[in-house]
């Protein structure tokens, strides 16, 4: 009955539309870049498979990128700016990133 109503493929098309927005930071550059190329490469070849394979209940991953040299302040920034927009930091990795965050959010 819902597909008379709307038509078909209607629901699932606009389920398909919306992307899931998940931020995350990366040292591709910085003391600990040898680390981070790799992660970061890793992060984004597994986004792509995701959406390759299905989605994530029909939505697409939309994946924010910031890079930030593992610099302390600069890794805080990426944070702010990410929850400011509402997005899910999904790396945030590194002690002084973590202890920053921690320090400044109380977690």
């Amino acid at each position: 009955m819902m597909a008379a109503v709307y038509g078909p493929g209607t629901l699932a098309t606009a389920a398909t539309q919306e992307p899931i927005v998940l931020g995350g930071e990366c040292d591709r550059t910085g003391p600990t870049q040898l680390f981070g190329v790799s992660l970061c490469h890793g992060v984004l070849d597994y986004i792509k498979l995701v959406n390759k394979k299905g989605r994530v209940a029909g939505r697409p991953i939309k994946y924010l990128e910031v890079e930030h040299g593992y610099e302390v302040p600069r890794a805080v920034e990426a944070y702010e700016t990410m929850k400011d927009r509402g997005r899910c930091d999904a790396s945030d990795y590194g002690t002084p990133m973590s202890m920053r965050s921690r320090e400044t959010y109380g977690r």
